[in-house]
């Protein structure tokens, strides 16, 4: 059966009622094929939470616990190979996070605390193991790490790769999941 749902005060109801959303959801593009899919207790992100790129490979994964981003966070190239692989602590960045090159060479490790980077071992060939617009990326998410925490790998993964080729209902959804984690800039990377 399929359930339209909405967000109010950070929980998830189905749709026009007040009734919190609860069990296991799938979306799906225009064409069929699974978008993402994720669990919901109680209106709140529970379980492994999975985005999929369009040929069907695993583009993100993670784990929320009572609707909180905790553990583990995977992102995937579209070939499958990995991308970061980052820790996270009550919704914010706790532990270590590492990104790749497409080869599988290790470009940044990182150390959080809190979600404050306090460790950053930056590979000095990252400007030329990326292409072009992802050293933009990088750039500005050096500057504006004091104020922006979570405008890295997920929004470069996420948005700028796919949120050009989904519906407005899968973008909407694309951005209820994010902002559970934190991000605060994905309204302006979609204008």
């Amino acid at each position: 059966m399929k359930h339209n749902l909405e967000k109010r005060n950070d929980l998830m109801y189905y749709e026009g009622t007040d009734k919190l959303a609860d069990g296991h959801f799938e979306h799906h593009n225009e064409d069929g094929s699974l978008f993402c899919q994720y669990s919901l207790k109680e209106g709140k992100y529970d379980g492994v939470c999975t985005f999929y790129w369009s040929n069907g490979n695993t583009a993100h994964e993670a784990f929320f616990e009572d609707g909180g981003c905790s553990g583990e966070i995977f992102f995937y190239y579209p070939n499958g190979q990995i991308q970061a692989i980052e820790q996270f602590k009550n919704n914010v960045r706790h532990g270590l996070c590492a990104q790749f090159s497409e080869d599988g060479t290790i470009v940044v490790n990182s150390r959080y605390e809190d979600g404050e980077e306090v460790h950053n071992e930056a590979n000095s060939k990252l400007h030329y193991l990326l292409p072009l617009s992802k050293k933009r990326a990088y750039q500005i998410y050096k500057i504006c790490v004091s104020t922006i925490k979570f405008f890295d790998q997920i929004v470069e993964t996420i948005m700028t790769r796919t949120i050009y080729r989904l519906s407005d209902r899968q973008k909407t959804i694309t951005m209820n999941i994010l902002l559970l984690v934190g991000v605060g800039v994905v309204n302006e990377l979609i204008r």
